[in-house]
């Protein structure tokens, strides 16, 4: 029966009964969903997807099981959030000739965010400090088994992701995930996720600094030139925040210093270093010898041709391939990037199938004004949960995570939501009250 067990809540305890038992059921079930979502890309069964929905079968278990034993009470943002998915959903695309499994999969993947929001926007707190520096051990070591033992990772451990082949050296690492970009945005992610906790002291400043440190390592050695640019833009805002010697000192150290001695080796053998100081003195270097300008294009092809052909529901789910076609036939595209001109002209809109690569590209082509909405809807909630020193960093990755290679099915764009939303409530409250749960 809803709200049968009234519990009282606190930052320490976790869910504690009236009576001093307990509930180790729900803080079983939450944790094993905190972790499904953090490593989203791994299962015991692997579907040919890059993130692998298990963590939303373990989301609505958690949701159905709080719903049963507890009062559990969903915010006003979620509700729009499931009508915005319903719609989206319905905004099926029916002239598309292949692969209708696909389609529908993508349709429903709004849906797998539900939970999520739910969850953590209550049960942040409940988030294991040791949970976070597991995480991060987990990736660190499989991208030590990468490098060191490249067989073992490939005959042992992709069997437990949709694998996709990288050659170290051109490419950086992946570890558990798909991509070096997955690899590099979820540790952004995790940094993000430590800062939200240390709000709330369920984490010390020591465990803090050592998740930063290896998740700036990881992103570092996953060379990708996105995951990169967004480090030195958030390592940027916090760097503005907290100027002092201890940061020009360690600025120093860690990146003029090897630069002063031996510049030219370091540019022209590591990736990582060579991005950033491409990024520093060229910017548009990145974008014509990187991935990145896939997904600059991406996002080009989506408003020119939102510009051309204004709608309200879009061209519905999957149908980047005739946006891009459109586009690229009308507006001879391939003149404005003339590095990529042949790629473009030979067809580029078929060679990445039917989906785009970021989040707004897909909402405006897919789903046109109301995909606009959806978005804006999401920065509102942002903003109206606005606190210092941890939401301008969420909404940086935000921003920067929609206009790249992340769809909108990734849970911890959503983790980093809700988590934001919980640590703003917190920071009104002065003491935790009890209440039902």
């Amino acid at each position: 029966m809803v709200g049968a067990f009234p519990c009282e809540r606190t930052l320490n305890q976790g869910l504690i009964s009236k009576t001093g038992n307990s509930y180790l059921v729900g803080d079983l079930l939450l944790n094993i969903f905190f972790f499904l979502c953090l490593i989203p890309f791994v299962s015991p069964f692997p579907l040919h997807t890059d993130i692998q929905p298990v963590f939303a079968v373990a989301g609505f278990v958690v949701v159905y099981y709080f719903s049963v034993k507890y009062a559990l009470k969903i915010d006003f943002f979620t509700v729009l959030f499931c009508l915005f998915a319903c719609v989206f959903m319905l905004n099926y695309n029916f002239e598309q000739p292949n692969g209708a499994v696909y389609h529908i999969r993508k349709s429903i993947g709004l849906f797998f965010a539900v939970p999520i929001l739910i969850i953590f926007s209550r049960y942040f707190y409940l988030l294991s400090n040791r949970l976070l520096l597991c995480v991060v051990g987990i990736y660190l070591l499989g991208a030590i088994v990468q490098v060191i033992l490249p067989s073992v990772y490939y005959d042992v451990f992709s069997h437990f992701f949709n694998n996709k082949e990288v050659e170290l050296g051109l490419r950086g690492w992946k570890s558990f995930s798909a991509e070096p970009i997955n690899l590099a945005f979820t540790c952004l992610a995790i940094i993000c996720l430590a800062l939200a906790s240390s709000k709330i002291f369920t984490i010390t400043k020591k465990q803090k600094n050592i998740i930063t440190f290896v998740c700036v390592f990881l992103i570092l050695g996953s060379l990708n030139a996105t995951g990169i640019i967004a480090l030195a833009v958030i390592g940027g805002i916090s760097i503005g925040n907290k100027i002092n010697i201890k940061y020009i000192l360690f600025i120093s150290l860690f990146i003029i210093a090897p630069a002063t001695i031996s510049h030219e080796y370091l540019y022209e053998n590591i990736r990582s270093f060579r991005l950033l100081i491409d990024l520093a003195t060229n910017p548009l270097a990145i974008i014509e010898t990187t991935s990145l300008f896939y997904r600059v294009f991406h996002n080009v092809v989506a408003f020119m041709y939102y510009f051309d052909q204004p709608s309200f529901l879009g061209l519905g789910v999957a149908s980047f391939d005739q946006a891009a076609k459109h586009v690229v036939e009308v507006y001879n595209i391939a003149n404005y990037f003339p590095f990529r001109a042949e790629f473009i002209s030979d067809g580029y809109y078929g060679s990445f199938g039917f989906e785009s690569k970021n989040m707004i590209s897909q909402l405006i082509i897919e789903h046109g004004a109301l995909g606009l909405l959806f978005y804006c809807l999401c920065l509102f909630y942002i903003l109206s949960n606005w606190t210092k020193n941890l939401s301008i960093y969420i909404l940086t990755y935000f921003v920067i995570a929609s206009i790249q290679s992340t769809p909108m099915v990734f849970p911890l764009i959503w983790v980093l939501l809700a988590a934001n939303a919980f640590v703003f409530r917190q920071s009104k409250i002065t003491k935790i009250k009890y209440e039902k749960i």
